[in-house]
C-alpha cells in the first residue's frame, strides 16, 4: 500500500520523526484481499462465459480515463486503468439479437461481492456511441484497485462497482 511520509516535530527533544499514513488508492474503499485474487465473471447471453481477474487485464487493450466526481465518501479523483466493458463482452462472443438495433437494446449488469448491483446499456459501454465508455478499472494513479465498473460519463460514481463479482449481459427477448 502507498505510504506518504509526514513529519512531525517533536516538542521536547526539537527532532523531526518520520509518521507513517495510509493514504487510500483514489478515495475509494481499501480491501482486505490482493486485486489479483478477485476474479469476476462474464456470463449471461453470450456463446463463451469465462472469468478473470486483474492479471487477466493485459489480454486486452488498456483504456485510461481522468476523473473526479463525487461519491458518497467525498470525491473519486485519480487516473483509472483498466478495460472497456465492452471488450470484455466482445471475449465472451455475445449472442447477437435478430432484430436490427442488434445488442443496443441489451443491458449489462454489474454485481459487488456484497450483493450490489447497477445496470447499465450496451449502447453505454460501445465507444462508436459514446465519448467515454463504461469500463472495468484495475488500477487507479497507479496502484492496484479491486476490479471497479466505472461509468465514467455519469455526474456522480453511484454506478460503479467496487470489488466486482459478476457481468452479466441480458438481449431484449426474441
Amino acid at each position: 500500500m502507498l505510504k506518504r511520509i509526514f513529519y512531525v516535530v517533536a516538542i521536547l527533544s526539537s527532532t523531526v520523526i518520520p509518521v507513517l499514513a495510509e493514504v487510500p488508492a483514489c478515495n475509494l474503499p481499501d480491501v482486505q484481499k490482493p486485486p489479483s485474487a478477485m476474479p469476476f465473471s462474464i456470463s449471461g447471453d453470450v456463446s463463451k462465459p469465462f472469468t478473470m481477474n486483474a492479471e487477466d487485464a493485459g489480454r486486452f487493450t488498456a483504456v485510461k480515463v481522468r476523473l473526479n466526481q463525487p461519491w458518497e465518501r467525498g470525491q473519486i479523483e485519480g487516473t483509472f486503468e483498466g478495460v472497456s466493458l465492452v471488450d470484455l463482452l466482445q471475449a465472451a462472443d455475445p449472442i447477437t439479437p435478430a432484430d436490427k438495433a442488434g445488442l443496443l437494446n441489451s443491458t449489462v449488469s454489474a454485481q459487488a461481492i456484497d450483493g450490489y448491483m447497477v445496470a447499465v446499456s450496451y449502447s453505454e459501454a460501445d465507444p462508436k456511441l459514446v465519448q467515454i465508455p463504461v469500463m472495468v478499472a484495475f488500477s487507479c494513479n497507479g496502484r492496484a484497485i479491486t476490479p471497479t465498473l466505472i461509468a465514467p460519463g455519469d455526474l456522480s460514481s453511484t454506478r460503479y462497482v467496487h470489488e466486482l463479482s459478476a457481468i452479466t449481459l441480458k438481449a431484449p427477448q426474441q
